[in-house]
């Protein structure tokens, strides 16, 4: 795999991992020759960055897996285009002219990560907050309830080991 830009490995959340670096080609149409731009496939997101003025600016986009709406690929002759769609952003995130083989590698990397099946992907903290708050919503509930849960979140991967660890304490003191 090719090295990531610093840039982007700055931007990096913690347990974030790169999985898969694709960049838009120089010589084919569409391309960029000076400045080309790139996606960054993680175990949380997409990474999308574009430089410009000669990489004297950049702009950086990126889009949680939960948060995509649709991706479509459009084969050329000697390039593909990826057209990427948040539900949040009103336009549409464009890399041209990337090698056909690996735009087919990050749609199935995306159509992976919208159905959380990355290998060691990470769910957002917004989620796991969210359930977090429906655990302490249960709070009337039997202890021993609350402990079944917990553990069957911890098994499916949305709360982490050290969340789990923290909330099964809390719920331990009460007993």
């Amino acid at each position: 795999m090719e090295s990531a830009e610093s840039d982007i490995l700055e931007q990096l959340m913690d347990g974030e991992q790169i999985l898969f670096i694709a960049r838009q080609s120089r010589y084919a149409p569409g391309g960029s020759l000076i400045t080309p731009n790139s996606v960054y496939i993680t175990n949380r997101r997409v990474l999308y960055r574009n430089p410009k003025l000669f990489g004297l600016k950049k702009s950086f986009i990126d889009v949680d897996y939960r948060d995509i709406s649709n991706i479509r690929l459009n084969q050329g002759m000697f390039s593909t285009e990826i057209f990427l769609k948040s539900r949040f952003l009103s336009d549409q995130i464009k890399l041209p002219a990337v090698d056909k083989k690996d735009a087919k590698q990050i749609g199935a990397y995306i159509q992976k990560g919208m159905r959380t099946e990355l290998p060691g992907q990470i769910i957002t903290e917004r989620k796991t907050e969210a359930v977090v708050e429906s655990i302490k919503t249960g709070a009337n509930e039997n202890p021993m309830e609350q402990l079944k849960k917990l553990g069957e979140l911890r098994t499916a991967g949305i709360l982490t080991e050290e969340e789990f660890l923290k909330k099964k304490e809390e719920i331990l003191k009460k007993i």
